[in-house]
């Protein structure tokens, strides 16, 4: 646990053990609870859902975006990614939607920028590293069975990236 904060770690640490003596040393690594063996499934399952919830919660972030001559609040958890065509923008949702945006790229990568799990590959895409199934200097498979073709020479910090994001929690 230690390791993992000074890695910067921010995720949420609970401790199941059938030892009392480490429970001051929890505080320490701001562990969100320290349970002693044996434990009641109640307690177990109590805290498990109390755990998803919060997850869930912390991931509402929205974007207001105009589709469609209308402005609509889209959850940043949907969207897969994003793809330059022309002077609009597909945006492709996990439901399968796609939207067609009047906007730049860079406009659009702008509302995102401050979310560590969207990357912009050269002028054409934006995508939503949760949503990558597997990577190489020549190809990202995305959930969706789409195949997106990086830009020459991004691979690393593509990798990079994708790396930092699933070693930390959503802020």
């Amino acid at each position: 646990a230690k390791k993992l904060r000074n890695m910067n770690y921010r995720g949420k640490l609970v401790f199941l053990t059938s030892s009392k003596e480490h429970a001051l040393e929890a505080f320490d690594v701001d562990a969100l609870q320290y349970i002693v063996k044996p434990v009641s499934e109640q307690k177990l399952f109590s805290l498990l859902n109390s755990l998803l919830k919060d997850i869930k919660e912390e991931r509402k972030k929205y974007i207001l975006l105009r589709i469609e001559g209308k402005l609509v609040r889209v959850s940043l958890c949907d969207i897969v990614y994003c793809e330059a065509q022309g002077k609009t923008q597909c945006l492709y949702l996990i439901d399968g939607t796609q939207c067609i945006l009047r906007m730049t790229m860079t406009e659009f990568y702008e509302q995102l920028s401050q979310y560590q799990e969207f990357v912009r590959l050269g002028v054409a895409f934006v995508v939503n590293l949760g949503y990558i199934v597997s990577l190489s200097a020549k190809e990202l498979c995305m959930d969706n069975g789409k195949k997106i073709y990086p830009p020459r020479g991004t691979y690393k910090s593509l990798r990079e990236q994708y790396f930092n994001y699933f070693c930390r929690e959503f802020e």
